[in-house]
Parts: C-alpha cells; structure tokens; sequence
C-alpha cells in the first residue's frame, strides 16, 4: 500500500510538471494580418479575423473605437461585420488576447476603405459662359446593383430661387460610370450655387442611393 501511494503521488507531480512546462514553452500568439479591405456604403461587410499560437480561446478587442458606424466587432468570434453607413478610410488598431497564465497579447492595424455607393464628379465644372452657367458632371455606380438613377442639377440664386440647368434620367448598369450629362442654361443676372443631386433606385431590394455635389464658390453672372 505504501509502495501504491508513492507512485501515485509520483504519477501526480509529474504530471503537474509536465503541465507547467507546457505552459510555459507555449508559443507565442501572432494575428494574421489581412489586406486591405475595401466595400461599399450600404453593402453587407464580414471579415473574419485569425490568430496563432498561445492558448486558446483568444479574445479581440478594439484599441480605438475606430470601427466605421454600421459596423461591429463580435470579442470572442473575432469577427468583424455589419452594413457600413459613412465612407472614408479607416485605420483600425486591433489586440488579440488569449488565455494563458500569464496572458499574451498582441496587437495589429487593419485598414478599411468604405466607398460611397454613388459618386458624382464634375468633369467640366460650372463656369459664367454666354449669358449663363455651363458645364458637366458623371456619376459612378460603385455597387453591384442594376439601378435606375435620376440626375437634377440647379442653379440656385442668392435670394433661393432655383433654375434648372440639366436633368437625366437612366438605366445604370453595376460598376459602371455614366455617359457624360452636360448642364447649363441662360440665367438672369445674380449669384448662384450649384446643386447636383443624384439619386438611384434599387426596386428588388427597396433601397435607395443618394449623392450630391455642389460648387465650392458662388458663380456671379452680371452684365458685361
């Protein structure tokens, strides 16, 4: 019997040994760093984040709450997604923790552009030209949608009155740009912003995509 319980508390401490050694040559956590990411504003984003090494589970947080509003990070999934409502571009600082004794910790950078679902550019921009105001504009199309898109441009007075300078109305086709929509007309005489308003329809899924553009400086027409 005494022969017995030595060997169990022999096999007991040696097993105590070998998981302390096993904790401590753990190795070392790192993340999987991915590439740049990129989506559009209104579009369903998912990524999933990755990490080695340590002991698992791991947990993620932000270390900046730098996430572009629609957005969110699940900790313990470490799964970033969501419906992204603003574009720009996003540089999002992120820590991996796992659950080692003592802890390890690290941390990467994950940059995200979010793009507008429309863009409107001028391609000739407003200008006092003949007795009114002249120019262009197209508009691109970054989703992955057919849309039915609606162009109004206005020349809009220093006392409000607005005057139509152009108006389009189209089928357009996803990833596409716009043929070229010239604008302008004869105007009275006074100062004037303009506004382009693009606005496109996607029936199946009952949503709707805006953009606008305007002049950054009012265009004076007075007589010469």
């Amino acid at each position: 019997m005494k022969n017995h319980s030595w060997v169990n508390r022999w096999g007991i401490t040696t097993l105590c040994a070998v998981a302390i050694l096993a904790e401590g040559q753990s190795t070392p956590v790192t993340i999987t760093t991915p590439p740049a990411q990129r989506t559009v504003v209104g579009s369903a984003f998912k990524l999933q984040l990755s990490a080695q090494g340590g002991i698992a589970p791991y947990s993620w947080r932000l270390l900046q709450p730098n996430l572009p509003a629609g957005l969110t990070l699940d900790p313990r999934a470490g799964i970033i997604s969501g419906i992204p409502t603003v574009s720009g571009e996003f540089r999002i600082p992120i820590a991996v923790t796992d659950s080692g004794n003592p802890p390890q910790e690290v941390q990467t950078e994950i940059v995200l552009t979010v793009i507008a679902a429309l863009e409107v550019k001028w391609k000739q921009t407003p200008q006092v030209k003949d007795g009114g105001i002249f120019g262009s504009l197209v508009v691109t199309n970054n989703t992955g949608r057919h849309l039915q898109l609606t162009v109004i441009v206005l020349a809009v007075n220093e006392v409000n009155k607005a005057f139509a300078l152009g108006y389009q109305h189209f089928d357009f086709k996803p990833q596409s740009e716009s043929p070229l929509i010239p604008i302008g007309s004869t105007l009275p005489f006074g100062t004037y912003v303009i506004h382009a308003d693009a606005i496109a329809e996607d029936g199946p899924n009952n949503r709707i995509y805006r953009a606008r553009l305007e002049t950054r400086h009012p265009l004076k027409l007075q007589q010469q």
